[in-house]
């Protein structure tokens, strides 16, 4: 009995590891969607609580089929170039390049559980104060 229980594991392991080698290179109207930009989404989904399998991979795939085909639509219209749009599509590359560089200060910069507990402190003690106030003002 013992002997079939650990087959099943074994073969329920091989399955969930086969669906996450299903994960294959496809085309949209001649276009490649690679494994790796699947993967990407795939794994985002997972970390966020997705649970991971064959549904999960046809979710990203659909996804990617539809981003795909809205994006060709989009190049066949040339929306890139209206103006509102480049505008728009500057101010996100924007965002995202000061975002950036937030996050590459932060690690180059780490904040010390030290500073965290003396910031928490000092921002503690003038709510004291007030509420002290508050309470004698009543």
């Amino acid at each position: 009995m013992d002997k079939k229980v650990i087959a099943l594991g074994a073969a329920a392991l091989l399955i969930a590891g086969a669906a996450n080698a299903e994960l294959k290179a496809f085309k949209v109207n001649g276009e490649t969607v690679t494994v790796a930009e699947q993967k990407a989404i795939y794994d985002r989904a997972v970390q966020a609580g997705q649970p991971a399998g064959e549904g999960l991979e046809r979710q990203v795939k659909n996804l990617l089929i539809q981003q795909t085909v809205l994006l060709q639509e989009a190049n066949k219209a040339k929306i890139a170039n209206k103006p509102d749009v480049k505008r728009a599509i500057e101010n996100s590359r924007d965002q995202i390049l000061i975002q950036g560089l937030a996050q590459d200060w932060a690690q180059k910069n780490p904040v010390s559980e030290a500073d965290l507990k003396k910031a928490y402190d000092q921002d503690k003690a003038p709510t004291a104060t007030r509420n002290i106030r508050s309470a004698t003002s009543s």
